[in-house]
């Protein structure tokens, strides 16, 4: 197996990955109403960012030895199987998120608000 071709996909996987988990953190911040106070969003997509990205390198890493680098189609074989494989669970967990968010219901687009009139009879305040 060559190193070089291994460190290669490890590195172009976990490119993937870190810009994978961003934007699927992302989503899940805006969906679930993270709190913007003092920057808690932006740490939280940043932090899932940097930890799926070296994921990202690991399974990179894994693959390429495991399917084998030796020379270009290879090369092509491993970053392939391991960015689809990168790509496909950043889109499952995005779906998942997206099918246990709570979004308010909205009629010709606008969300629906609920306004209660109380009437007392006459003479009362």
């Amino acid at each position: 197996m060559s190193w070089l071709l291994s460190l290669l996909v490890s590195l172009l996987c976990g490119a993937v990955a870190l810009l994978t988990s961003g934007v699927v953190a992302a989503l899940y911040a805006e969906w679930y109403d993270v709190s913007t106070r003092e920057g808690y969003a932006g740490f939280f997509v940043v932090g899932l960012a940097l930890l799926g990205g070296i994921a990202g390198c690991v399974l990179g890493l894994v693959l390429a030895q495991v399917l084998g680098t030796e020379d270009a189609r290879g090369f092509l074989k491993a970053a392939g199987v391991s960015c689809a494989t990168v790509l496909g669970v950043g889109a499952a967990a995005a779906l998942a998120f997206f099918l246990c968010a709570d979004f308010p219901p909205k009629l010709h687009g606008e969300e629906l608000v609920l306004e209660v009139e109380f009437r007392l009879p006459k003479g009362q305040t």
